[in-house]
């Protein structure tokens, strides 16, 4: 097809400013990333609570956006584009789960002795959590219910009814979020999440 054929073609389908003005034509489409070529991370600078922080996002290639099935997986986050949330409370949050969010969120958070979520409780979203702890003690407050919980224990609670983690322990301590979203969150960027919940460097 002609590129003017295929411009009146396009011109029946697309309003104007969608019409493409040139044509570059290819044998095939370059379907993997040596094809393309590398393409560096791209960068944003995100503002929170007064401070701002640079955050690389991950550019999807030809062959993402042109699949026909859902890629068995997503791509790798790498560790120097993770997001990382501090708090005044003494708890830095490692984001583990790829953004966008989808329906599982997952975060590794280290408490600082006497650390906390926050001075009082908190509740987000719609989902299934689990709470799983690698090292230390937390006591773990879900709505009425306070419980002490040591290296390997895990809870599992509504991540709607209010919640809050300190550190009881004399050293850091290590645990793990896992949320399960009965749908996708209403906004998939963790860079949005309420203060209570985190708050970014």
């Amino acid at each position: 097809m002609a590129g003017s054929e295929l411009r009146s073609f396009l011109q029946e389908m697309l309003p104007p400013h969608l019409v493409p003005t040139s044509w570059v034509a290819l044998e095939r489409l370059p379907l993997t990333p040596t094809e393309i070529g590398i393409i560096a991370p791209k960068t944003v600078t995100v503002v929170a609570g007064g401070k701002s922080e640079t955050v690389s996002t991950t550019v999807p290639t030809v062959a993402d956006l042109l699949a026909d099935e859902t890629p068995v997986a997503r791509p790798v986050l790498r560790a120097h584009e993770r997001p990382v949330f501090s708090s005044d409370g003494g708890l830095q949050k490692l984001l583990l789960s790829r953004p966008p969010l989808r329906q599982l969120e997952v975060y590794e958070g280290t408490f600082d002795v006497g650390g906390s979520t926050g001075p009082e409780a908190y509740a987000h979203d719609n989902a299934q959590e689990l709470f799983y702890v690698l090292t230390g003690h937390i006591e773990l407050s879900i709505a009425s219910e306070t419980l002490i919980l040591g290296p390997r224990d895990s809870v599992e609670y509504l991540s709607s009814v209010p919640h809050r983690a300190v550190n009881i322990g004399a050293t850091t301590a290590q645990v793990m979020w896992i949320t399960s979203h009965f749908t996708p969150p209403i906004d998939t960027n963790p860079l949005n999440a309420p203060p209570a919940h985190q708050t970014k460097d």
